[in-house]
């Protein structure tokens, strides 16, 4: 069947349903041209005479994201967070393990010199501790 193309306020054709899908796919005409073929009333983008035709891809990337100061504001201070509560965490970590050596030492010495005076804080730590098995 042929068709007739209107772009640009030219009119163009007659072609065949192969060139208009060919003219379609590389670009030469796009969707919002107007086509008419024989038993049509009027003049139709050409996207409607021929639906199941697909556009060219593309090669564009997509737009990049843009940040803003305010959210790389946010994701340095939050950053400097965790790195704080991680110090903090280590920290009291290694405190209750020094204060248990402490207090496994301070027993040992204590057994051998009573007069060695243990502090509350290591006895306390000592209480809570688990028993070895």
């Amino acid at each position: 069947m042929q068709v007739y193309v209107h772009k640009a306020d030219q009119q163009h054709g007659p072609y065949t349903d192969d060139e208009v899908i060919a003219s379609l796919r590389n670009g030469t005409f796009a969707g919002d041209d107007l086509g008419w073929r024989e038993g049509l009333a009027d003049w139709l983008p050409l996207a409607q005479l021929y639906p199941a035709v697909s556009r060219p891809v593309s090669a564009a990337p997509p737009p990049v994201p843009t940040v803003t100061r305010a959210q790389k504001k946010s994701k340095v201070e939050f950053a400097g967070w965790g790195a704080a509560v991680q110090a903090i965490g280590l920290l009291l970590c290694f405190t209750i393990v020094g204060a248990w050596r402490s207090s496994e030492n301070a027993r040992i010495s204590s057994l051998a010199n009573p007069f060695l005076k243990v502090s509350p804080w290591l006895t306390l730590c000592c209480k809570f501790r688990l028993p070895h098995r």
